[in-house]
């Protein structure tokens, strides 16, 4: 019997929530490939808040999954929470999150539950490849610099083979993150307010304050088609937003009373600095992107959290499942 049916200490039922945007192809590639390299694990897909509902298709093709429709996008650690929520009360004793655009290696859950028992109440973070076939490392972890709070990928670009050691990192992101019911009770859901972008950070950093370390480890693998969803130009001015944003908001959250001086001193530098080129020059005055990073860092200033444009509903507000009751 393989370790993602039955642990040493008895079972292991392993969950996997993958959240959805308007890309069902992609989810449902991901949930396959789940299903390939783990049959036992439960699939459950959140669709979360998609023009079109994606039920029939998963119906079609994965009729033993679970989908959890939202009524309108709740961000990524939104759509994180209903799924983790639903795969606990399943019965799941850990769950692997996981961003639709990724692909499992054969071994990776069997890997992670090994983990499990070697780094028990700790975060686990799989090695994250790009999906062009290179074999280069995306992200073998996350470290943090600085007051600010800078954060960064370990091992961005590097060949897979330089990070095959576990290790505990700053940091994992949430594209993969593998936790058990009981640490995820610990440390609690994401913080939805961010909406995008460093939900997985202040996750991390929180779990880090309350005792539960991130660690990396090496033979889980899987394979990421980076930002596959937000590569078009309808997302540019949201990835800004956000980044702008929510990296303000993580500083002033998690830097200590000492830093948020700084985070408010930059913050109010970059604000004037905005309104000086703007004064100044005809380029800055009308370029949109330029507005945009403007409003993140004035939404930071007003404590202003969750999505940067309004949410339009597209589903019954109660989530539906497919299949699993």
């Amino acid at each position: 019997m393989s370790s993602s049916t039955r642990a040493e200490d008895g079972p292991a039922s392993v969950a996997a929530v993958v959240v959805n945007y308007n890309d069902p192809t992609a989810s449902l590639r991901c949930l396959r490939s789940i299903r390939e390299a783990s049959p036992e694990t439960l699939l459950v897909l959140v669709d979360n808040g998609s023009r079109e509902d994606c039920r029939d298709a998963v119906r079609e093709q994965l009729p033993e999954a679970v989908v959890v429709r939202l009524a309108r996008n709740v961000g990524y650690a939104g759509g994180c929470n209903a799924g983790v929520a639903s795969a606990f009360d399943r019965g799941a004793a850990y769950v692997l999150m996981l961003n639709n655009d990724t692909t499992l290696e054969p071994g990776t859950i069997d890997a992670l539950l090994r983990a499990a028992h070697e780094h028990a109440g700790a975060i686990l973070a799989p090695k994250i490849l790009y999906a062009d076939g290179s074999e280069r490392i995306w992200s073998a972890g996350g470290r943090i610099s600085g007051p600010l709070l800078r954060n960064e990928h370990v091992g961005q670009g590097e060949p897979s083979s330089a990070h095959s050691v576990a290790q505990a990192v700053s940091w994992a992101t949430g594209c993969a993150l593998f936790v058990s019911h009981e640490t995820y009770r610990r440390v609690g859901p994401m913080d939805e307010g961010y909406f995008l972008y460093l939900e997985d950070v202040d996750w991390c950093l929180h779990a880090t304050a309350v005792g539960v370390p991130t660690w990396f480890v090496p033979d889980a693998v899987i394979h990421h088609d980076v930002s596959r969803t937000l590569r078009s130009s309808e997302w540019a001015d949201d990835v800004r937003y956000y980044a702008y944003r929510n990296g303000y908001r993580l500083a002033f959250r998690h830097g200590g009373l000492w830093t948020r001086p700084l985070v408010i001193g930059d913050a109010i530098w970059t604000l004037a600095k905005a309104a000086i080129r703007s004064a100044t020059s005809k380029d800055h005055r009308h370029n949109a992107h330029y507005h945009v990073r403007t409003r993140a860092v004035l939404d930071f200033m007003r404590g202003r959290s969750g999505p940067y444009r309004p949410v339009l509903e597209h589903a019954p507000l109660v989530p539906e499942p497919v299949a699993g009751e």
